[in-house]
């Protein structure tokens, strides 16, 4: 199987319109569009995923990565962190979930020791510049997220992107390349 890949991004949990209340019907409906989304990727032969670390769609996506691989074994997860301890003034159920993920997903790339200014950005340009696709969560707001700046920055490099609208659920395909 020829390796395609797929990278993450979106808002951090603050940023979303349940916040961390992920038992909101909203973040439900979130959640089952993206399955469907990594499913219908994985459908083109996508078979790495690379998620950030980060609080929010990034844990959420790898939570949903994780689950796939019991169905799609051939599935990677491969988890990029800016910088080490990027968890640890999380709260205790926050930091429970980025373990769980971290202990099982494929691979973890870290980047830095210490967290610098412009980490984030390094973080993001590495997934991208590894991934044939893009799928982002991002609310057609914000221009100076860092989702919104991976976006720009997957658009420059003729990523295929998928955004997907965490108030409306609606999903754009944002295709520049086969």
């Amino acid at each position: 199987m020829i390796n395609t890949s797929c990278a993450f991004t979106g808002h951090r949990a603050e940023k979303l319109p349940w916040g961390y209340n992920e038992a909101d019907f909203g973040c439900i409906k979130l959640k089952n569009i993206l399955r469907e989304e990594i499913e219908r990727k994985i459908g083109l032969g996508v078979n790495v995923f690379y998620s950030g670390g980060q609080n929010g769609i990034d844990l959420i996506a790898g939570e949903i990565v994780l689950l796939l691989k019991k169905e799609y074994p051939f599935v990677r997860l491969v988890v990029v962190l800016p910088f080490e301890g990027i968890a640890d003034r999380w709260s205790e159920g926050l930091r429970d979930r980025f373990f769980s993920v971290m202990e099982n997903c494929d691979e973890e790339v870290v980047l830095s020791r210490k967290y610098y200014d412009g980490c984030y950005k390094a973080r993001n340009h590495y997934m991208v510049d590894r991934a044939k696709h893009l799928i982002a969560v991002w609310d057609m707001g914000l221009r100076s997220s860092g989702t919104y700046q991976t976006m720009m920055y997957a658009k420059m490099r003729n990523r295929d992107i998928t955004v997907i609208d965490p108030v409306t659920t609606e999903t754009e395909k944002i295709i520049y390349q086969n």
